[in-house]
């Protein structure tokens, strides 16, 4: 029991305050009628306090619908637990019997302004024996009463299409995130409420959670990343490791399995076809060669030349030099077009062009994936084909921005008629070629168009003009790469951090099992698509940030993804194919990267230390053998510096591996622990974050 709090000018009341740890939040209950009780949830500043929400006779706490009818619930019984735990509880009548009654059991857990409500809900048998007096189905709505005033509400998307909501009164916003499956929180009548339907009130009774937090905001871009942190720490703390999900995703080398299958897939010969004396493509449809959008065949050659630099087989290489070239056919070339240099996506038999829709526009994404991946083609070939096809490209991407930085749209008409819709979102796609065009030319327009970009984006999340729920997962990966691509050529600390709040964003999309998904009002091609382009995107911020909590992201989003595609990978598109090759193997550079003085080049497969560059040698899987203590396979990658001939090992093991054998020209070579600076020829592992999901290790081998 405290003093009476005084709040919104109203005379004291003798009341109950429960406050909670480290926080400024309290949970205020005031005397009713009937001997129930009121609830007030306060921010307290000083002396005094405001109310964030209150509830009253006329706006419950919660109702419940049984058997037809609706009851509004009112709680009578209150005791704390622990420091930071409350119990509230009630019961209420639904017919002349006495037995005949709803029970409500309420946890408040609170520390650190955040509080988690989880709400219990249950019916006797005499109640629910009633007779049914209408066709309402069984339900329970949560109800957070706003106190009188008119908030400011802003709602943000979630992976499961979903959204939570920040609700700014005054100086203060209170973010709620629903922690139920399938139940998010929706303003109604003054309230924020959380509806549980079909609910099964019988046995144990129906559950329901959320969690609310309290963050001081002066400015509405201070609601809009508060709303976006709280968001993204739920979905991480929702996140299940392996043995609670039952599943045997992330058994002992499970990466180097993946990539090998997916490299299989994209090189089968069905489905591809010639084009001339040296040129494929691939042929999704009958009469139809494919290039853009749900293919990115430049992507696919650069994939295939990382295996190449990994196996040493020369038919990989072949093939991805005959992609390449054949991508250059679907460029527009006509002098008079007004989209020169654009990629088309499909090419029919009579020579005419379409995109994957059967129409006539352009793709931004196809023509800006194409660019890339033919100036990483031509760093390998050095055809003079393929890099004027890149500049193109590139230049048709400089064309369709606006003058602040921005693009015109996503997909541009071929007559130029009409005027697209703006796509801020989709710079992403566009940043990655301007920069790769700069490196490859020394041209500084398509660097000083690539900064202005970045300039543009920050100042639209700095001024929340810029909705995260139009932009899809693999547009913010893409954004989270090109932003630290044009961040690489100054090391600017302003840009990572820009980039570091974007990922906060692609955070917020995580769903519990690892994978990824997109908000309500995007046109989301698949599911398995934004959990690989999750994975980039954590793998793109592990390059400036060592917090391991990027490589589990990226760890466990690669074993989701091998759920989602299935065991022989049947249906997936070419596309995906091609994350699944790449990014296992960017994932183990990635690892290779926390090592002393270490930093990946994935474009070459390749870890530098300071002046030693360690790459591919394809013998080296002969003579360099890893495995656990016990012979049980891991998944390493071994890479070789031709001068030293010294080899470096990064290595992601499954849970509970403390040590490896590590075995080099049939002995047990002295080891160079790159994580923790140990010499020894026993091979010690870390583990990777918390160590409930995988061990690491970096080693370096002497010859």
């Amino acid at each position: 029991m405290t003093k009476p709090l005084e709040i919104a000018g109203e005379a004291p009341l003798e009341e109950i305050l429960y406050r909670f740890p480290h926080s400024h939040v309290a949970l205020e209950l005031l005397p009713d009628h009937h001997d129930v009780f009121r609830v007030r949830l306060c921010w307290l500043r000083g002396k005094g306090g405001r109310s964030l929400f209150e509830s009253t006779a006329f706006r419950p706490l919660a109702e419940v619908t049984l058997r037809g009818q609706t009851f509004p619930v009112y709680l009578n019984q209150h005791s704390r637990k622990k420091r930071d735990r409350i119990l509230l509880s009630g019961r209420r009548k639904t017919a002349t019997a006495a037995r005949a009654a709803l029970r409500f059991l309420v946890s408040v857990e609170g520390r650190d302004d955040t509080l988690l409500w989880n709400w219990r809900v249950g019916a006797t048998a005499p109640a629910l024996a009633a007779p049914r007096t209408s066709e309402l189905p069984d339900s329970v709505r949560l109800r957070l009463p706003f106190p009188p005033g008119v908030p400011r509400v802003v709602k943000l998307g979630t992976g499961d299409r979903g959204w939570a909501l920040a609700v700014w009164t005054k100086e203060s916003v209170v973010t709620l995130v629903s922690t139920t499956p399938g139940s998010f929180p929706e303003m109604r009548e003054n309230a924020v409420e959380l509806v549980l339907k079909d609910a099964d009130l019988a046995g144990s009774g129906a559950t329901l959670s959320w969690e609310t937090r309290v963050t001081p905001a002066r400015t509405e871009v201070e609601v809009h990343q508060a709303l976006r942190r709280h968001l993204a720490d739920v979905t991480t703390a929702k996140q299940q490791s392996p043995a609670k999900q039952q599943s045997p995703s992330l058994y002992p080398s499970f990466l180097g399995e993946l990539s090998t299958k997916a490299t299989a897939s994209l090189m089968r010969e069905e489905g591809v076809t010639k084009r001339g004396v040296d040129r494929l493509a691939y042929s999704l449809k009958a009469k139809r060669s494919h290039a853009g959008e749900g293919v990115d065949t430049a992507l696919v050659a650069c994939a295939l030349l990382a295996r190449y630099y990994l196996t040493g087989d020369d038919a990989l290489r072949r093939r991805a030099r005959l992609l390449g070239r054949g991508i250059c056919d679907f460029q527009v070339t006509q002098v008079e077009s007004p989209h020169w240099g654009a990629i088309w996506d499909v090419q029919r038999d009579d020579l005419g062009y379409e995109d994957i829709y059967g129409g006539a526009t352009l793709s931004l994404t196809a023509t800006a994936r194409a660019s890339v991946g033919l100036h990483l083609l031509h760093a390998h070939f050095q055809t003079e084909l393929l890099s004027r096809t890149a500049i193109g490209a590139a230049q048709w991407l400089l064309l369709r921005m606006d003058k602040d930085g921005l693009l015109q749209g996503e997909r541009f008409h071929e007559s130029n008629s009409d005027a697209p819709l703006s796509a801020p979102w989709a710079i992403g796609e566009a940043l990655i070629p301007l920069v790769e065009t700069f490196r490859r030319t020394g041209n500084e327009t398509f660097q000083r168009a690539a900064l202005r970009s970045v300039n543009a984006i920050e100042e639209a999340l700095e001024q929340a003009t810029l909705s995260p729920d139009l932009g899809t997962t693999e547009q913010l990966a893409s954004l989270i790469e090109g932003i630290l691509l044009v961040s690489r050529e100054y090391e600017s600390e302003r840009m990572i951090a820009l980039a570091k709040e974007v990922a906060t964003l692609l955070r917020t999309r995580l769903l519990p099992d690892g994978s990824l998904g997109d908000p309500l009002h995007t046109h989301s091609e698949s599911q398995l698509r934004a959990t690989l382009a999750g994975a980039r995107g954590a793998l793109a911020l592990s390059r400036v940030d060592k917090d391991h909590r990027w490589l589990l992201m990226a760890l466990r989003a690669l074993g989701a993804a091998q759920k989602l595609a299935g065991p022989e990978l049947e249906g997936v598109s070419i596309a995906d194919l091609t994350g699944l090759t790449q990014l296992p193997l960017a994932l183990l550079l990635a690892v290779g990267a926390l090592g002393t003085s270490c930093r990946a080049d994935r474009e070459h497969v390749a870890v530098v230390r300071q002046w030693q560059t360690f790459a591919p040698e394809p013998a080296a899987w002969e003579y360099v053998q890893v495995t656990t203590a016990d012979g049980a396979p891991v998944d390493y990658l071994p890479l070789v510096c031709p001068t030293t001939l010294q080899v470096l090992i990064p290595v992601i093991a499954p849970v509970g591996t403390t040590h490896l054998k590590v075995v080099k020209n049939n002995r047990e070579p002295m080891l160079r622990n790159l994580l923790t600076g140990d010499l020894d020829t026993r091979a010690a592992l870390v583990p990777l974050g918390d160590g409930k999901e995988a061990m690491i290790g970096v080693f370096l081998a002497d010859t």
